[in-house]
């Protein structure tokens, strides 16, 4: 995804495109959660709630699609190694 292109409105799941929030304040909520230390379920359904409807039903893919969505698909670690942000 370019960030000075069009965004997109959805992730996509195994498969499947599921709509989701896309406004900047609800993406700053979700830099903050991210970084929150403490009960990590409840970060989890905080972070479900940027999911428009239904979400997957596998959590940890949907979260990792948001990851990927917050980083533009460009999440890297130290080394430049891709890597994903869906352990909270």
């Amino acid at each position: 995804m370019k960030l000075y292109g069009k965004y997109p409105q959805s992730v996509e799941v195994n498969g499947m495109e599921y709509a989701i929030e896309t406004d900047f304040r609800r993406w700053i909520e979700f830099h903050d959660i991210a970084l929150q230390q403490g009960n990590d379920e409840e970060r989890v359904k905080k972070i479900m709630t940027l999911y428009k409807g239904p979400y997957p039903d596998n959590i940890e893919d949907a979260v990792s699609a948001l990851c990927d969505f917050y980083a533009a698909g460009q999440v890297k670690d130290d080394g430049g190694t891709e890597k994903t942000c869906s352990k909270l």
